[in-house]
């Protein structure tokens, strides 16, 4: 990924494409979508292309709490698409990422 004019490793950064949509949602998905129990979304804005890479929460909504559990991560506006640092969700194995249109 190029980061202001440098290219920099991707490890860690993820691009939705496909079935899966193309961003993160910001509103929490119901309980047992995305192919998972505790569905994972954007606890913020999307950031704008000039705001650069910006620190925010993935929620994961689980046993009627939007927010059971979370994890941080980093978002930026590429322009024509967002990206995501995330981590390997540290609490189980029942919760994941998910995308939308």
């Amino acid at each position: 990924m190029l980061v202001d004019g440098v290219e920099e490793c991707d490890d860690g950064w993820y691009r939705f494409t496909g079935a899966a949509g193309v961003r993160m949602p910001t509103t929490p998905p119901p309980s047992s979508a995305c192919g998972t129990h505790a569905t994972g979304w954007l606890n913020g804005a999307q950031p704008t292309v000039q705001e650069g890479a910006v620190d925010r929460q993935i929620c994961f909504n689980w046993s009627g709490n939007q927010c059971n559990w979370s994890e941080p991560a980093k978002v930026r506006n590429c322009g024509d698409f967002f990206v995501y640092y995330l981590k390997n969700v540290s609490w189980g194995c029942h919760g994941r990422y998910c995308g939308t249109n």
